[in-house]
């Protein structure tokens, strides 16, 4: 497997979370990572006097080549995060060279320069973007890297909606890089959590923007639903729903038989809203401490 990023007569080793699992055809850096190092370090004047914002490093490969300029992190994923721990030690960085935020908290201090990796949800990048309005001014420069089958119009309609004028460069090993200047003055709301209710019971269910089948309830856990009723008459104390997304399944079992315990495993900060966040119905509330 190739651990070693070799670029511009740097070399960072790089692995992926958790190491020993890592397939042989795998890299913890992709050709989008290559191209937005290149052009930062090659037409961004005054590094070191910019307050750096990174959103969406997949295994932590810009967090450590701008460490220098101690990013601010921003990220949804529990193993983007352990990754970028791992490379960071790996290369001798210290971990307080980062600054490490999630997705769900508020960051209020000024953006100068904007480092931002497309995710796959849109509904996540145009959350990010929203949230960047409060925290970017006329100077803050926006560059968003990602792969270029993943940037299409509708891509660049929400860098202008949100931020400012956009523009976009030459694909380059399959990559795209995104160009936005901020006009400062942006305030639109946020259209999350999307919101909608099961039928039977009927119970709110709440999603923030990562969050998978956000809209409706999806097909497989419908199917699940179905089956739910076996797994409550069950001896089992404590189930286990690995990916859990919004936890729909979680609240009907509960519902079911309070006295079942649900450890809700997922590795994204996004699916499954902090307790304080949950939407339970009168007939949880009881249960929620202590089944959850």
């Amino acid at each position: 497997m190739n651990t070693s990023l070799t670029l511009l007569d740097r070399n960072l080793q790089l692995v992926r979370y958790p190491q020993d699992l890592q397939h042989p055809s795998w890299q913890a850096w992709d050709a989008a990572d290559e191209y937005i190092i290149e052009y930062v370090e090659q037409n961004v004047q005054g590094l070191q006097h910019q307050s750096i914002s990174i959103y969406n490093d997949d295994f932590g490969a810009l967090a450590c080549w701008f460490a220098d300029f101690k990013p601010l992190w921003v990220s949804d994923s529990y193993v983007a995060k352990q990754s970028c721990l791992v490379n960071l030690q790996q290369n001798n960085i210290p971990v307080e060279s980062v600054i490490f935020y999630d997705s769900v908290t508020s960051v209020d201090s000024p953006a100068e320069l904007v480092l931002l990796k497309i995710p796959k949800t849109t509904a996540l990048l145009e959350q990010q973007l929203i949230d960047l309005q409060a925290r970017v001014i006329p100077s803050t420069t926006v560059i968003a890297a990602g792969k270029a089958t993943f940037i299409q119009k509708s891509t660049l309609a929400l860098f202008e909606k949100y931020l400012g004028s956009t523009t976009t460069s030459l694909a380059k090993k399959k990559a795209r890089l995104i160009f936005c200047q901020p006009t400062g003055c942006k305030s639109h709301a946020s259209p999350y959590p999307t919101i909608w209710f099961t039928d039977k019971p009927r119970f709110e269910i709440s999603n923030l923007a990562n969050v998978f089948a956000r809209q409706q309830l999806d097909i497989g856990a419908r199917f699940m639903l179905e089956h739910l009723s076996k797994l409550a008459n069950m001896d089992s104390k404590t189930v286990i729903d690995l990916g859990c997304g919004n936890g729909v399944l979680g609240l009907h079992i509960l519902n079911q038989n309070k006295k079942q315990k649900w450890c809700l495993l997922t590795s994204h900060i996004w699916r499954l809203p902090l307790p304080s966040k949950m939407y339970w119905l009168t007939c949880l509330k009881k249960s929620q401490d202590q089944s959850l």
